[in-house]
């Protein structure tokens, strides 16, 4: 029984701040006053009743108390003298109740009900057993009793700050969520300063101050996700005291970076902030105006208000990932649509040309790119590309690539002119893309293909005479990555019955279920295989191979293809 009075006076000679030392004085005071009286109650019981089973009980109190009180020392490391003033008077109240229910219910009742002792005894103890399950019941009653009595002013705040915590569900905007979690807490519980350090999806390791109330120039502060106080904290998985960090620093367990960070916000109180686990935030939180230290009920008050906060921080940010999700949806639907517009709607159609196209887009908004422009009757300019990379920006110069071909095409019909303009296009853009592209001319009358091309694949052109499959393998820098460069212009003599072929790299890189890509080879004995008759014919005859080729594997690019047919 002489536990807690040891404790609490080894507590009292380690304390190094003043303050801490008066209240563990008072505590010793307030054991030895307890020690006595109620070792005096029991004598008493003893002397003047004769009965000394049921005043064993005053023997039971009169060791468990400094016990208990020795054991609060050592789990909150320094108690204040106001929380040690309210657990006795809770203690107290409780003590006095149930000496009274025993005196009037044994030495009245019972006595009466049960003149025989060995009987009385044995309903006594059913007694005990009935007040032991309805005491956690009387004992909450006495606290609030106690609390809203003697302590209105922590009542008053701890009923305001878990009503706090119930309605922190309904908010669901991430600033004034932060903003009014320090604010409120400072404001109830009469905090000279606070802070909330989060960390960020983009950035889980490091812990921001996302808003801070009392004190100036602290915005930069920061901790460590995994620094030795965020450790200590997942350690602990409670708040924890300056005495506590101070007590870690002066054994090497916090390191003198962050002891000077703790010092220059002058912080009293750490409470960490988990989400699935992980260190999630801390809150931050300065001395109190009154000067009193924080207690056990506002370390479990505060953790239940860090708790709820934790879950709807992570739901208003799953909201957040969802709305910003919707919206880039959004937006990549918009370019989609772009895009498609930008596409021609149709096909030319000429007495000696046959046209017909193609393309599918992948998941994403890509860069594949064609187009037609009819110069004369008998002359019809045929355009291709692809953009490195998918997203808006590779929309956004797909349709820069459209308005300057019609552009440079009304103003001459050299293809030297339409690569040098299509190039100088796509330097001045200040994102940096490229641009693969060619540009070809089929001139019926001169029964002539002229073509020039930056980085794009040449076509296939396939002799209806000789049934010989060719191309050009020339390579040369796409669009964009050089300004003084020439792309040399090559001609084909075309007969009647030739294929054109044009195609992207999404045909040629396109995979099947097993990972195998299709490949050059491939893509040139399917496009034998399906000469003859119209050019739409020819089409879907390579379209349809090339779907079983690809058997359930998704298009990772875009597809385009063009075949056309001289007559």
């Amino acid at each position: 029984m002489f536990a807690g009075l040891i404790v609490t006076a080894r507590g009292y000679a380690v304390a190094r701040q003043r303050r801490i030392r008066r209240e563990m004085l008072f505590i010793l005071i307030s054991l030895l006053f307890t020690f006595l009286l109620i070792g005096s109650g029991g004598v008493w019981g003893r002397w003047m009743v004769g009965e000394g089973w049921g005043f064993g009980l005053f023997y039971a109190a009169w060791g468990i108390i400094p016990v208990s009180l020795g054991y609060a020392v050592i789990k909150r490391r320094a108690p204040n003298a106001g929380a040690v003033m309210r657990w006795v008077l809770i203690n107290s109240i409780l003590f006095l109740i149930m000496a009274l229910l025993w005196i009037g219910l044994y030495y009245g009742l019972l006595r009466m009900l049960f003149p025989a002792r060995r009987k009385r005894e044995a309903v006594a103890f059913l007694m005990v057993l009935l007040v032991g399950t309805i005491m956690p019941a009387i004992r909450a009653k006495v606290r609030e009793f106690v609390d809203r009595t003697f302590y209105k002013e922590s009542y008053d705040y701890s009923r305001t700050l878990t009503r706090f915590t119930r309605a922190l569900t309904s908010i669901i905007d991430y600033d004034k969520l932060v903003d009014l979690l320090v604010s409120r807490v400072c404001e109830t519980m009469r905090i000279s300063r606070g802070a909330l350090l989060l960390n960020s999806p983009r950035d889980p390791g490091t812990l921001r101050i996302v808003s801070v109330r009392g004190v100036s120039g602290m915005r930069e502060l920061t901790f460590s996700a995994s620094g030795p106080l965020a450790i200590e904290l997942v350690r602990r998985g409670e708040p924890v005291s300056i005495e506590e960090v101070e007590r870690l620093y002066k054994w090497g367990a916090i390191s003198q970076e962050e002891m000077e960070k703790v010092i220059r916000f002058d912080a009293e109180f750490f409470v960490p902030i988990f989400s699935k686990g992980k260190l999630m935030g801390i809150l931050l939180l300065g001395p109190k105006v009154s000067g009193a230290a924080y207690s056990h009920e506002d370390s479990v008050l505060l953790s239940a208000l860090a708790d709820q906060a934790a879950i709807t921080i992570e739901n208003i940010r799953l909201y957040s990932e969802r709305a910003e999700q919707d919206r880039i949806r959004r937006e990549l639907e918009n370019a989609r649509r772009i895009q498609m517009g930008i596409l021609p709607d149709e096909d030319p159609q000429s007495d000696v040309i046959e046209i017909s196209s193609f393309f599918k887009p992948a998941a994403e908004v890509g860069g594949d790119y064609y187009d037609f422009v009819r110069f004369s009757r008998d002359r019809i300019g045929i355009a291709i590309g692809d953009v490195s990379g998918h997203g808006l920006d590779a929309g956004l110069l797909v349709s820069m690539a459209k308005s300057c071909l019609f552009t440079t095409t009304r103003q001459s019909q050299k293809i030297s002119d339409v690569m040098e303009a299509m190039n100088e296009m796509v330097c001045q853009v200040k994102v940096r893309l490229f641009m693969t592209f060619a540009f070809s001319m089929i001139d019926a009358q001169k029964h002539l293909l002229s073509i020039s091309s930056a980085g794009h694949p040449f076509p296939y052109h396939l002799s209806a005479a000789t049934g010989e499959l060719t191309t050009v393998e020339e390579g040369m820098y796409p669009l964009g990555v050089r300004r003084d460069i020439s792309y040399p212009i090559y001609e084909f003599r075309l007969g009647p019955g030739d294929l054109l072929i044009y195609f992207s790299d999404g045909i040629i890189e396109a995979v099947d279920e097993r990972g195998e890509q299709l490949g050059f080879e491939r893509f040139e004995q399917i496009i034998k295989r399906s000469a003859g008759g119209h050019a739409r014919s020819v089409r879907d005859r390579i379209l349809s191979e090339f779907d079983a080729f690809r058997g359930g594997a998704p298009i990772v690019d875009d597809v385009t293809l063009i075949v056309v047919r001289y007559i």
